[in-house]
């Protein structure tokens, strides 16, 4: 096996000499938030844990087998629903699903239930549809992505893993 040292000295791109002097997260040590700030995420996380109810029962009922076989399609207020959309691609990481889709409550199908978490600040309503992804799956990072098993040279990966393998990698912040 090898140690942090060993694989940062091949690791390839500009970085310092030790991982272990290695900034990563500049600024957070006096970061602040507002406390609107702190409520939406506290809306994130408990939206998150009430999906993750879903999840889990679509897993026990044989529907998918893990929360990245998973599409989901969340539909808020419109305010809700800007804030959200602002953090695009990374919603899917946030939830741990494929694929994580943000749209306006009267979008809705009748159909769906109206769900709600209760909040120290309130309740927060929404709807969703979760259903199994039917893109391909990607072998390394095992998301379901329509890119995935197109590339002729890497056959089994989505355009994201092939970024991350051979090119300079993404930037996700």
């Amino acid at each position: 096996s090898f140690t942090a040292e060993e694989i940062w000295r091949h690791l390839p791109g500009a970085r310092g000499e030790s991982v272990l002097f290695e900034t990563w997260y500049a600024g957070l040590e006096g970061a602040s938030m507002e406390a609107t700030d702190a409520a939406f995420w506290a809306e994130l996380r408990a939206l998150r844990e009430e999906l993750a109810k879903w999840l889990e029962q679509m897993r026990r009922d044989g529907e998918i087998g893990a929360s990245l076989d998973v599409v989901v399609d969340l539909y808020v207020d419109a305010e809700r629903a800007q804030r959200l959309n602002a953090f695009g691609e990374e919603l899917r990481f946030f939830f741990i699903t494929s694929e994580f889709n943000v749209h306006p409550m009267e979008q809705a199908p009748s159909d769906l239930l109206l769900t709600a978490v209760v909040l120290p600040t309130g309740r927060f309503q929404f709807r969703f549809a979760m259903r199994p992804s039917t893109a391909p799956k990607c072998v390394r990072c095992w998301h379901h992505r329509s890119d995935a098993g197109t590339h002729a040279q890497h056959p089994e990966l989505c355009g994201r893993c092939i970024d991350n393998v051979e090119g300079p990698g993404e930037d996700r912040r």
